[in-house]
């Protein structure tokens, strides 16, 4: 080193009590005085212990110091979501009336944002599960519902792309239960809404040409996970999509009937859209989908509380649900957040204060027809937010436990009693688009949903 980089000043020489006489001495100082060695007993630092050994760490130490390498800062630490990083924007209406075979009372909500026309496609009334597409206008912030800007009439009027594919319906799925815009296609997650012997096997067709809804509809395919697998769709942020390996998740929770088919929690698989999109891709043929976190019934619920509730005929009040997960609660949507660590789910539940009972007569004299609250206004909408890191490194899929959860209170909601139905992300915009079931009713009979949007700035 001394020859190499040319030292030649000594300093005052003298510097190691243990080099005195060492015919390496001068060097030795030559190399204290450039600041390459700073002797061997911290703080002191007046012996150079010449007869040890040289480690790798030293030698890295000794290189840098010569080279004058700058220090390495470590990058920050990828940041986790807080819920009020969700800023809430103003919310507006969608144009109600019966377009095409269907209209958006009662409306199942599954949203998907399209970049293309800056629209949404909405699933509507339940009894149809259509989809139309909708013009996103500017949202408002009135107080009075009837007061809030209002849709024009859909880019596309709603049709029943689930009777839609060539092979039929093989499973008689009545239910969409996510929707995503990619590559100009529509691709689109379906169930049954009592699949009472969980046997259903598709779960997804593509709708090629997203402004032709209804032509030339491929499909139903068979995801992996099945109904495990087959709901909310959303884009895996760069950052993240070779870790994951895979460009786009896919998940669902437990939202309908027969609890023991689903993940029950909100589970992310990863998949690729080429898969689906795929020419060669028939109908009946399995898509490849792997599981990063997935609460099955039996391997693994999301808390030991998961499925519990008062038997029918038990006059309640009963015991408080379990505030992680519990009957009532429903994942409707799932993304990763850009800029974070943090996959946001949110959607519903309820029970927190006074239980849940099979068919319980409520406090206000309601008898459910099947799991409820005791208390008739114990539902809310809610929150679930997990950190990658912890879902990449758990043991199993059914390890991972979210990091924050609880009651999430957005505008309009009424206490919570107007439910998250369906939402969808805009990534280049950095918007959350969210349909709050009923929501929008300004009328006797009307129940259509109205859209929230919120700006993700964490």
């Amino acid at each position: 080193l001394v020859r190499g980089f040319g030292y030649t000043d000594t300093g005052e020489g003298g510097l190691f009590a243990d080099t005195t006489g060492s015919i390496f001495g001068s060097d030795i100082d030559k190399l204290a005085t450039a600041g390459v060695t700073k002797g061997c007993n911290p703080p002191e630092n007046d012996r150079f212990c010449p007869d040890e050994l040289v480690l790798r760490d030293q030698m890295a130490s000794f290189l840098a110091r010569a080279l004058g390498l700058p220090a390495i800062v470590p990058p920050p630490a990828t940041p986790l979501m807080a819920i009020e990083d969700l800023a809430f924007t103003g919310a507006f209406r969608l144009k109600n009336g019966d377009f095409g075979v269907s209209n958006i009372n009662y409306a199942v909500g599954a949203l998907a944002y399209n970049p293309i026309n800056d629209s949404l496609f909405i699933v509507g009334h339940a009894n149809q599960s259509a989809v139309a597409e909708y013009p996103i206008p500017e949202a408002g912030m009135q107080a009075a519902v009837a007061d809030l800007p209002e849709s024009a009439d859909p880019l596309q009027v709603f049709v029943d792309v689930l009777a839609a594919t060539s092979d039929g319906n093989p499973d008689s799925l009545d239910r969409i239960t996510g929707m995503m815009v990619v590559d100009g296609a529509l691709i689109v997650n379906a169930e049954t809404w009592y699949d009472a012997p969980a046997d259903n096997t598709y779960t997804t067709l593509v709708v090629p040409d997203a402004d032709n809804l209804g032509a030339n509809v491929g499909g139903f395919f068979r995801l992996d996970g099945a109904v495990h697998a087959g709901g909310y769709m959303s884009p895996i942020p760069a950052a993240y999509q070779e870790t994951f390996g895979a460009g786009y998740l896919t998940g669902w929770s437990s939202v309908y009937s027969i609890v023991s088919r689903y993940s029950v929690g909100p589970s992310l698989w990863t998949f690729e859209p080429a898969d689906l999109l795929d020419p060669g891709l028939s109908p009946g043929d399995s898509v490849t989908a792997t599981a990063f976190m997935n609460f099955g019934f039996s391997e693994g619920r999301l808390g030991d509380r998961a499925v519990e509730y008062a038997p029918q005929g038990q006059a309640g009040p009963f015991e408080p649900a379990s505030p992680l997960w519990n009957i009532l609660s429903r994942g409707r949507y799932g993304f990763i957040v850009p800029g974070t660590r943090t996959f946001a789910v949110i959607g519903s539940s309820g029970g927190l204060e006074n239980g849940i009972g099979y068919k319980a007569v409520q406090d206000d004299g309601n008898v459910c027809g099947g799991p409820c609250p005791y208390t008739a206004g114990d539902s809310y909408n809610y929150y679930w937010l997990f950190d990658i890191d912890e879902i990449l490194g758990a043991d199993n899929v059914y390890g991972p436990r979210p990091y924050d959860y609880g009651k999430w209170s957005v505008p309009y909601d009424d206490g919570g009693a107007n439910k998250v139905i369906g939402a969808t992300f805009d990534p280049a915009g950095g918007v959350l688009y969210v349909a709050l079931g009923d929501a929008a009713q300004v009328g006797t009979y009307d129940r259509p949903p109205l859209i929230l949007t919120f700006q993700v700035s964490p």
